[in-house]
């Protein structure tokens, strides 16, 4: 691939504020010059038919009997007064024009019937339109492009009866013909004209309308705080995947329309809120100091009110704003419900206090047989007035060997084994008359221990 240097020409610079984070918005053309390309493989080929080597030579013979460039209309007479301008660099290119009208044409020949036909055509098509270089603002369309876009359509629509294919019909060809001829079509502009702007995806529209939204969502609420730098540093104005152009060797993506933005803003408004909320926290058991969130609800309810009346000509805000509306009614709603009932549940665990310890527990849960592991231990132990879970789960580890029930404390002394013999009393009075024998017979060997050793 021919090494490409363009050079920019910026005639309007602007400053926009998107997030707290400052762009650049510039507006101009670029100059570079026209290059060769390459034909794409296939099994058709110019080189070897004499139809299209005539064609080729009818074309060149044709731009030499009408080529007075630069003087072929207003905006390329002005081109000697561009610094840049060598008019050496726009001789003798009759042959290299022809070459891509003739490639692309046969390009259609050799892909009609391919799966990818129509974007694997629009990136060929894409690599011939910037071969032929362009002009900054003011000096006109690229070098011979008005021929390129006059000579092919009428080159590929005459190749309709020639061609035929084993896996596609011919009214299929056709049909794929006629969208190729209006692809074309669609990218031609007239000498003296500019392609047209796409209102609905101008580039600082896109990102005035994502700054209003990330204006507009209450990330100052604690909720969504942790939330604020991931979405000021992602401004998603890219729509789809990213295309690569396996023919210029470039990746590029289709921008958001306005419409698809604010759909697609509306839908995260949706994702975040449905994600983030009250009774997620309360679930996770991180919902603490409602009164606070109460106070943050209402000012951030205000807020967002008072952006609503100041955006009321932007349609584009009033999608997401009716639905954080609606979230704030009830999330308030639930906010008030929840917060005497919080009040109610603390009030209970502060008079809970704890009757047995944790070894207590564990022992008598042994001889009940009950089930303790690291998923259960937690909610088990809260029902006895403690917290720990795993001291639980390890003190109930522990005394399910029987040899550790049974056998001399740590370090055995009269009060080690007294201490631990108080300990099973103080449990058998808990236990059923089912579960008290088993207990009851360990504690009789752990006493004839005790007396083994200090009489």
């Amino acid at each position: 691939m021919a090494t490409i240097n363009k050079k920019f020409y910026i005639d309007k610079l602007e400053e926009i504020d998107v997030c707290g984070h400052t762009f650049f918005s510039f507006e101009g053309g670029a100059f570079q010059l026209p290059y060769d390309v390459n034909p794409a493989a296939g099994e058709h080929t110019y080189s070897t038919c004499e139809g299209c080597k005539k064609q080729r030579q009818n074309i060149i013979d044709e731009i030499k009997r009408v080529n007075v460039f630069p003087l072929c209309c207003e905006e390329h007479k002005t081109l000697p007064s561009f610094a840049d301008f060598n008019i050496e660099n726009y001789k003798e290119l009759e042959g290299s024009i022809a070459d891509k009208i003739i490639y692309t044409a046969q390009f259609v020949i050799n892909n009609i019937d391919n799966d990818d036909w129509f974007e694997d055509f629009q990136n060929y098509f894409e690599y011939v339109i910037e071969s032929f270089g362009s002009f900054p603002n003011g000096y006109g369309s690229p070098y011979q492009i008005n021929n390129f876009y006059g000579f092919l359509p009428d080159m590929i629509d005459g190749k309709r009866d020639l061609l035929s294919s084993p896996k596609i019909s011919k009214e299929e060809i056709n049909k794929r013909i006629d969208s190729i001829l209006e692809h074309i079509h669609n990218a031609f502009i007239p000498a003296g004209q500019k392609r047209p702007k796409e209102d609905n995806k101008d580039f600082n529209l896109l990102l005035s309308t994502y700054s209003r939204w990330y204006k507009t969502f209450p990330f100052n609420l604690s909720y969504f705080q942790p939330l604020q730098k991931k979405y000021s540093k992602t401004i998603p104005i890219v729509n789809g995947e990213v295309r690569y152009n396996k023919y210029t060797g470039l990746s590029a993506a289709s921008l958001h329309s306005k419409e698809s933005l604010t759909q697609f803003l509306v839908e995260l408004t949706k994702a975040i809120i449905t994600n983030v909320n009250a009774l997620k926290l309360y679930e996770k058991g991180m919902l603490n100091d409602t009164q606070k969130i109460q106070l943050e609800l209402v000012l951030r309810n205000r807020e967002l009110e008072l952006t609503a009346l100041n955006s009321g000509k932007e349609i584009d805000s009033k999608g997401y704003i009716k639905i954080l509306k609606s979230w704030f009614t009830s999330e308030k709603k639930f906010i008030k419900e929840i917060t005497p009932l919080l009040k109610e549940d603390e009030s209970l665990k502060e008079k809970i206090t704890p009757e047995l310890s944790i070894k207590q527990i564990a022992l008598k849960l042994v001889y009940e047989g009950a089930v303790v592991n690291r998923n259960n231990c937690g909610e088990i132990i809260k029902e006895y007035g403690h917290s720990s879970g795993e001291k639980l789960f390890q003190e109930f580890t522990y005394f399910s060997s029987s040899q550790n029930r049974k056998g001399n404390p740590t370090n055995p002394t009269p009060k080690t084994f007294q201490n631990k013999i108080e300990l099973f009393e103080s449990v058998i009075g808990l236990l059923s008359d089912a579960n008290k024998q088993r207990a009851l017979d360990e504690l009789s060997i752990l006493k004839i221990n005790r007396d083994n050793l200090f009489g």
